[in-house]
């Protein structure tokens, strides 16, 4: 047999297994969704077509190339052929055997290296066995191959044919079937013409000591100090958590995490009023824009409420990292020697655009936009424009950190010398410095509309970052202050230009602030709106200020023991775990939370005051819990007391049963939508 010819055959065979591969691939993705955890990506119908479009292009390249080299082999090795085809079926099996696997086995201390390990394993056992008994098998599927696909002009020239309409159809699909558009409607009864823009633009993993306008060293936030210069700065902001959808949530909804449920594997329930549902009944055009591609996305379910919401959810190259072969090129190909950077993520520009194209697409009437950037966030790759401004990771510390990041090490908290920690904050630092000057040309554009002057601006960050501070990276570990100290800047039409305030707030009084603002200050301030800050002496807004955060464990719903709770008040922050590990720092002479006082004998009384104040706040806080599993911080005893009053026969209250108590009333019948 001719080399042309048996490479010929070579690439036919993989260009069909691929197909059929592919075929195998996007049904059982699809077959598969309601296993997808909360964090991960839904699969879009643009994969049916992707899937074996791209296999059958990967394994007939594939195939050439173990064709080419097996017909040099055999010259001189005649029995080599069957290693060559068992290592073309461990690929194709492992592949195979990759799906179920990474479907079922999601408990794995490293999943990634479990699975691809399974079906490695799982490779070669079929590659064994295909060798074993080749002698008797080969000949039989080398004539049923002939037979089903006779090696002739002709039926190359079909496979070239397909595969280009193949081709041609993807790409007119991507091409005609738009991203869902942001609806252009009439103007409803009931809407006001002076009625104010609100536009919350959020920098995800933004603390707030980074940002020049905090006091930091660099000048990573020009445009931003520009725009405190024009309104308000809140120096000490605390997020509700210390990761973005139970962050999200509790602005969205006012809640504490524990209350609106949200969590690792738990959506926001449905039914519950959010910013968007209630400034929708109103009249206003709701549309939100997340770069964020893992949560904040429409699965959350923080996106009730929105007319249009942008996002990675069954996006094109959400469908494309779907795929095994691209999957492989991502890890083998892509983080090593390209860009150790996630592959669907969007940075500023591209979200821009995506504003853009909405607001120049608006209906005439008020809008709510919420914007979340996601370039601060690690792996502190290189980033366009900025570049090396600060300096960036490394290459090889990028990819140590993405690796991190997926579970993959247990670096995440280990040690790094100087030399490493500073590479990371100077990528931190570009990233934030990048994100800064796309949101200039926001602001330049919501500036230039004709109800620019008539437009609410506020910016903040979902929460914090850590760089070796407590002996972690990254976020999602506990709740610290550099995970909890957020920016928060508030500017637009009565607000005053140039005011630091001082005093203790926390992110979830942003729902009860943008509600406010809305009505454009014609009724009273609402209690727990901002507003009362810049309109009246602090102490009338607050007699006793005090935030909690809270962080639920693990993935599992019930009785994990790495949940936290924490209070912040104008001096001290305490902080306690399920297991009974408590923290105590004096804010004001130790805002790096280097000295632990909570085991101090003159310190007692401070712990047992604010473990008295979390506790009432809980007590006092509206039902259901959904989100009990946050509450175990609380500790065993004083959880259970608070289980035995609040559950009805045995059972946690449902959503429908919600009743909530006088101290919640005296806000939602305050409320300018009631």
């Amino acid at each position: 047999m001719k080399k042309s010819s048996f490479v010929l055959r070579f690439t036919l065979a993989g260009l069909l297994a691929g197909f059929l591969l592919g075929i195998y691939e996007a049904s059982f993705v699809f077959a598969h969704q309601r296993h997808l955890r909360l964090y991960e990506r839904p699969a879009g119908p643009l994969l049916l077509l992707l899937a074996p479009l791209i296999d059958g292009l990967g394994y007939a390249a594939f195939g050439a190339i173990l064709g080419s080299i097996a017909a040099l082999a055999r010259r001189k090795f005649p029995e080599s052929l069957r290693y060559f085809i068992a290592l073309g079926l461990m690929i194709a099996s492992a592949q195979v055997i990759f799906w179920p696997v990474h479907t079922w086995i999601r408990v794995a201390r490293f999943q990634v290296l479990v699975n691809a390990g399974v079906a490695l394993v799982g490779g070669l056992i079929v590659a064994f066995v295909a060798d074993r008994y080749w002698p008797v098998m080969g000949p039989r599927c080398f004539g049923l191959l002939t037979q089903f696909w006779p090696l002739s002009r002709s039926s190359t020239r079909k496979a070239a044919f397909y595969t280009g309409a193949s081709v041609i159809s993807l790409l007119t699909c991507r091409m005609i079937i738009p991203a869902a558009g942001p609806g252009l409607h009439s103007r409803p009864h009931g809407v006001s013409s002076n009625q104010p823009n609100i536009v919350m633009i959020a920098l995800d993993t933004a603390r707030a000591d980074h940002f020049s306008s905090y006091g930091y060293s660099r000048p990573t936030t020009p445009t931003l100090d520009s725009l405190a210069n024009q309104g308000v700065l809140f120096e000490s902001a605390v997020a509700p958590a210390p990761w973005t959808l139970p962050s999200f949530a509790s602005v969205f909804t006012g809640l504490l995490p524990h209350q609106n449920q949200t969590n690792w594997e738990t959506p926001l329930p449905k039914g519950l009023s959010t910013l968007a549902s209630i400034l929708s009944s109103r009249g206003y055009q709701t549309a939100g824009f997340n770069a964020n591609y893992t949560t904040a996305t429409a699965r959350s379910g923080v996106t009730q409420g929105f007319d249009s919401y942008d996002d990675e959810d069954a996006s094109f190259r959400t469908d494309l990292v779907k795929i095994g072969l691209v999957k492989a090129f991502w890890w083998l190909v892509y983080y090593p020697f390209i860009q150790p950077d996630y592959l669907p993520r969007r940075d500023a520009r591209t979200l821009n655009q995506a504003v853009f194209r909405w607001v120049h697409h608006r209906a005439q009437r008020p809008f709510f936009l919420f914007v979340n950037y996601f370039d601060v966030h690690e792996p502190y790759s290189e980033v366009p424009e900025i570049g090396s401004r600060f300096g960036n990771a490394q290459r090889t510390l990028a990819q140590r950190v993405r690796a991190e990041v997926d579970g993959l090490t247990e670096e995440i908290e280990v040690g790094r010398d100087p030399a490493e920690l500073s590479a990371l904050i100077a990528g931190y630092d570009s990233g934030l410095a990048y994100a800064d000057s796309q949101i200039a040309g926001l602001l330049r554009l919501l500036k230039s509309l004709p109800e620019g002057q008539n437009t609410y601006v506020i910016i903040f960050a979902d929460h914090g970052q850590a760089f070796g501070t407590h002996g972690h990276y990254g976020h999602r570990w506990g709740l610290n202050w550099e995970l909890l100290h957020v920016p928060l800047i508030l500017s637009g039409p009565g607000i005053p230009q140039g005011r630091r305030i001082k005093n203790l707030v926390g992110l979830q009084q942003l729902f009860a602030t943008v509600l406010d603002l809305s009505v454009n200050g014609s009724t009273p301030t609402v209690p727990g709106s901002l507003r009362c800050y810049w309109t009246q002496p602090a102490a009338r807004c607050d007699s006793g200020p005090m935030v909690i955060s809270e962080l639920a464990g693990g993935d599992t719903a019930w009785g994990e023991n790495d949940s936290s709770i924490s209070v912040v008040t104008p001096e001290w922050h305490f902080i306690r775990d399920a297991v009974g590990d408590l923290q105590l720092y004096h804010l004001a002479t130790d805002p790096a939370e280097e000295k632990n006082l909570a085991r101090s004998a003159e310190h007692q009384s401070e712990v047992a005051a604010l473990q008295s104040r979390i506790l009432e706040r809980v007590q006092t806080s509206s039902l259901p819990w959904l989100g009990e599993n946050y509450l175990w911080a609380l500790g065993e005893r004083q959880f259970s007391l608070l289980a035995e009053r609040q559950m009805v026969h045995g059972k946690w209250p449902s959503f429908e049963r919600r009743q909530p108590t006088p101290q919640d009333n005296e806000l939602l019948h305050s409320l300018p939508y009631q």
